[in-house]
């Protein structure tokens, strides 16, 4: 098999960023144990999502963001921007990625055991009988399904 080509314009931006990462000195993807360093090119979606964040105090941020978008194909993150973020032309910022992972780990509601009352008819009935609502407190809404599709139909009293 042929070793793959790289483009002499990509050689010549790579090397530019190199240069200048020497230069600067310390910079978080440089900086640490080979091991803390590992992170900047896991496969790992929570490992890149770290690497991003520590991106952001970093001198280079935005030349290293040019050459990551420039060339999205490349392993690792650049610039704050994960693999997936440089393809798809995602530019989040460290904090938004922070606020979008306190959304995703919010406990989830916790169903009650045991019967209900339907708001509409007064009977008792089992959770599993209401339809699911995230914005009431329980998690489900306050009549049973039985009585929503009445009231959709114009039955309901």
């Amino acid at each position: 098999m042929d070793a793959p080509t790289i483009s002499p314009e990509r050689e010549r931006q790579r090397l530019v960023l190199e240069a200048e990462l020497e230069a600067t000195g310390r910079v978080p993807c440089r900086t640490g144990s080979v091991v803390s360093r590992a992170i900047w090119t896991s496969d790992e979606a929570i490992d890149q999502q770290n690497a991003a964040e520590r991106c952001g105090p970093c001198p280079l941020l935005a030349a290293c963001r040019t050459y990551g978008l420039a060339w999205p194909a490349e392993l690792g993150v650049y610039g704050g921007l994960t693999e997936t973020g440089r393809r798809g032309g995602q530019r989040r910022t460290p904090a938004s990625s922070a606020r979008r992972r306190r959304r995703r780990t919010t406990p989830l509601m916790r169903v009650p055991e045991g019967p209900k009352a339907c708001t509409r008819c007064g009977e008792m009935k089992a959770p599993g009988e209401f339809r699911r609502d995230a914005r009431k407190s329980d998690g489900r809404r306050p009549s049973c399904r039985a009585c929503d599709n009445l009231a959709r139909r114009g039955l309901a009293a």
